[in-house]
Order: C-alpha cells, then sequence, then structure tokens
C-alpha cells in the first residue's frame, strides 16, 4: 500500500499511540475512582453512572490498592522478592508498585 498504513489482513497491526478523550477508558475510570488526576471528564463521568448502579466499588477500588500495598511491602521486605513481572506492563505497573512501596524496587543484583 502505498499511504504507509498496514494491509487489511495484517494479523499484528500497529497500536496507535493515540489516547481516545471522547471515550471512556476502564482504567482511567479506576484512577478517579482511587483520587488519581490521570482521567478526563468522560472517565469521570462514566465512573459516576457506575456508581450509580453499583455504589460499593469505590471502596472495593480503594481496598483492592490498600492491599496490592501491604502485599507489595510484605513480599520486598519480608519476603526478599526483588524483581516483578506486571501484567499490564512496565509502563503502567511500575509506577504503581513503586508507589505502593514507598519508593523504587531495588535493583537485581548481578
Amino acid at each position: 500500500m502505498s499511504d504507509g498504513s498496514s494491509p487489511p489482513n495484517d494479523p499484528d497491526p500497529l497500536p496507535s499511540s493515540k489516547i481516545d478523550t471522547s471515550v471512556p477508558h476502564s482504567a482511567r475510570i479506576w484512577n478517579y475512582w482511587l483520587g488519581g488526576k490521570d482521567n478526563y471528564l468522560v472517565d469521570r463521568e462514566a465512573g459516576d453512572q457506575f456508581c450509580e448502579v453499583f455504589p460499593g466499588i469505590v471502596d472495593i477500588a480503594r481496598t483492592s490498592r490498600h492491599f496490592l500495598g501491604r502485599v507489595v511491602r510484605y513480599l520486598t521486605g519480608e519476603a526478599g522478592i526483588r524483581q516483578f513481572l506486571d501484567r499490564r506492563g512496565v509502563r503502567r505497573g511500575t509506577p504503581a508498585l513503586q508507589r505502593e512501596r514507598g519508593g523504587p524496587l531495588q535493583p537485581a543484583q548481578p
């Protein structure tokens, strides 16, 4: 194709690097429920609509994040774990783990 786009049957098209702020995204809604700043009006509106149907979701989100923090602190402090493989990917997961730990995780020892 001369326009540089992937063929229609390409099994592995490149993902778009653009964020569509006109459509709510579950990660940004979750961020809103946790009191974060990385969300948009559309995410807050969707999050509020969800809360009307399931009022306990904000408490569940915050309890879940608190539990994650407890687990990470235990694993890094008492169990001696020094590396984590975050199923969501390094770009999104590592900062969350660092916040829960209270700082950067220790680098792997050679």
